[in-house]
């Protein structure tokens, strides 16, 4: 019988798996502190996306920015550098935010993913995630790699 992280490798596309493996090891990269006001959202061509809603997170980052990338790198990860996205900030005026409906399509995708996680936590986690991620991008985004950073 193969472990999950093995059927993960197999079925799903590289930088997905990737994801998913620096979403289970960041806690034990950045510490509690860190890990609690962060969410590794994607890698791109060696760059690894990260979620914030602390301004000062972001400037702050900066300092220990190497040595995540250096204790990433040692799993095999292969990060080139990591920039922070202010996200998921409480907004005052609701009509500036912005959400997609998510289509049966990108549902579908989601299922797909998700039921080849045996892990029921880890599975309602991924798709949790997953559909968080559709109601601000769409499939197309998250096939081409486009998203809203700075």
């Amino acid at each position: 019988m193969k472990k999950i992280n093995e059927v993960l490798n197999e079925t799903l596309p590289k930088s997905i798996s990737k994801t998913l493996s620096i979403v289970k090891l960041w806690r034990e990269v950045c510490g509690d502190f860190i890990s609690k006001l962060t969410i590794p959202l994607i890698i791109k061509d060696g760059i690894l996306y990260v979620a914030t809603s602390e301004h000062i997170l972001k400037n702050e980052f900066s300092f220990v920015k190497d040595e995540i990338i250096e204790r990433l790198n040692s799993f095999g990860l292969g990060i080139k550098d990591i920039r922070i996205i202010l996200q998921f900030v409480e907004k005052k005026d609701t009509e500036s935010v912005k959400f997609r409906e998510i289509t049966d399509k990108e549902k579908m995708i989601v299922e797909r993913y998700a039921n080849r996680i045996q892990d029921e936590n880890l599975r309602e986690k991924f798709k949790g995630a997953m559909l968080a991620y559709f109601k601000r991008y769409s499939l197309k985004d998250f096939i081409n790699g486009n998203l809203d950073v700075e």
